[in-house]
């Protein structure tokens, strides 16, 4: 309740001089007497609701917000319409020293690496508050919380998860695009040992990055007629985004110590995140640049219906969303699991010979999904089927279809050709 009363205050000490004539201070005990004056003039509805939903609601109220844990990589704001250019600079080689000053007026332009984001989301949320819902919010201090959080919920928490899931998928899409280095691991991480072997691994990266590469950007595979950077990245510029399922396995002292960092300093580089989207990766290490993700705007914006008698608030989101090849990066994949069987898959009556209800083996095949079937190494897509047992509608037998698989998921292989197999009963005819 206090948090409700301080915020109906902070609304109030910020108001117009009519609001503040017409609002008395709130207290734990008259929520009936700040609502009448606020429920009686259509202006006090506007300014208070305008409040509400815009930045003192959203000030107050962050503990209810869901927050996203990757917001420490975002860059900052940008002038709507105006384009990100990223820079990096290759160090200058050197050339041997000429007594003769024949050289002295020649000119030198540095190896200049640049890339381009742009504009590239443009999200809109919305919420419709009715004046009956408003003067239901002010019959308790409890139900106007309830209000605020129906507002905050709709509107911030579904742009913060976005957020989120946004910049996941700018991650993901670079993995699966080979637009960063990955690093495959003998096993999964599901043990203390495997969890060792992991930390070795970041830490064997961690230490290369410190040192002037090509290897560890993918400038080069991007631009390939262009001269490769070299680049760096300190200790202190790396970050760890990793899937909290497994960091559960590590010792974070362990992982901290192969930083030559403590805990608590090391646990500002890491960012949990539950997946990496599309992609399978457990972990990610990188620049802290690795990430372009700017605010290009936002923005509230109200409409109130006189017709309805609701109010619309639009909270507006605009950004650019990028990944840069000009930062360190690697990603630590798991090892390619392997396709050995199939779900098994319930058999098709067809009815008995001489009077199925399939002429031939084109119409069992047209009436068979094309669906991804689960195997053990998750769903696969199966585009087809095959006629493997010479279906006929006359002859009384069982008939066997095998699907034909799609396109393999990134990390699956299929090196026994398996396919899923469905039967197709013909029955004996009656009589």
């Amino acid at each position: 309740m206090a948090d409700i009363v301080k915020l109906v205050n902070t609304i109030l000490a910020n108001g117009s001089t009519e609001y503040k004539s017409r609002v008395p201070v709130a207290t734990r005990t008259n929520i009936a007497t700040v609502a009448n004056p606020i429920l009686e003039y259509q202006s006090t509805q506007n300014e208070f609701l305008n409040a509400l939903v815009n930045k003192i609601a959203f000030t107050l109220v962050q503990s209810r917000i869901f927050t996203n844990p990757l917001t420490t990589l975002k860059k900052g704001t940008k002038a709507l319409g105006m384009d990100i250019e990223n820079v990096a600079v290759n160090p200058a080689t050197a050339e041997t020293y000429n007594s003769d000053g024949s050289t002295l007026l020649a000119t030198k332009t540095p190896d200049v690496k640049s890339e381009y984001f742009k504009l590239n989301r443009q999200d809109q949320y919305s919420v419709t508050i009715y004046r009956n819902q408003l003067r239901h919010a002010f019959t308790s201090w409890d139900d106007l919380s309830k209000l605020i959080d129906e507002i905050t919920n709709t509107l911030y928490s579904g742009d913060f998860i976005d957020e989120f899931v946004l910049m996941k998928d700018t991650i993901a899409s670079g993995i699966n695009s080979d637009k960063m280095l990955t690093v495959g691991l003998a096993a999964d991480v599901t043990d203390e040992a495997t969890a060792k072997t992991f930390v070795a691994a970041v830490k064997t990266a961690g230490s290369a990055f410190t040192y002037p590469s090509t290897q560890y950007n993918s400038y080069k595979k991007l631009n390939p007629t262009k001269t490769a950077l070299t680049t760096w990245s300190p200790k202190d510029r790396q970050i760890l985004l990793i899937r909290s399922d497994i960091l559960n396995f590590i010792d974070v002292h362990v992982l901290a110590a192969a930083f030559n960092m403590d805990k608590t300093s090391f646990m500002g580089r890491v960012l949990e995140v539950d997946n990496f989207g599309s992609s399978r990766a457990l972990a990610v290490l990188a620049d802290e640049s690795i990430l372009q993700v700017w605010d290009d705007m936002s923005e509230m914006t109200e409409f109130f219906n006189p017709k309805s008698l609701c109010w619309t608030y639009f909270w507006n989101h605009w950004q650019t969303y990028g990944l840069s090849c000009l930062a360190n990066a690697i990603a630590f994949m798991p090892p390619d699991v392997n396709i050995t069987d199939f779900d098994a898959i319930d058999s098709i009556a067809a009815g008995p010979a001489g009077d199925t209800i399939f002429a031939n083996a084109a119409a069992v095949i047209a009436a068979l999904p094309t669906v991804a079937f689960t195997s053990n190494a998750g769903p696969i897509e199966i585009t087809t089927w095959v006629d493997t047992d010479e279906y006929n509608p006359a002859v009384a037998a069982p008939y066997t279809f095998t699907g034909t698989v799609g396109t393999l998921p990134d990390g699956v292989t299929n090196t026994g050709s398996k396919a899923p197999t469905i039967e197709i009963v013909v029955a004996a005819a009656a009589g």
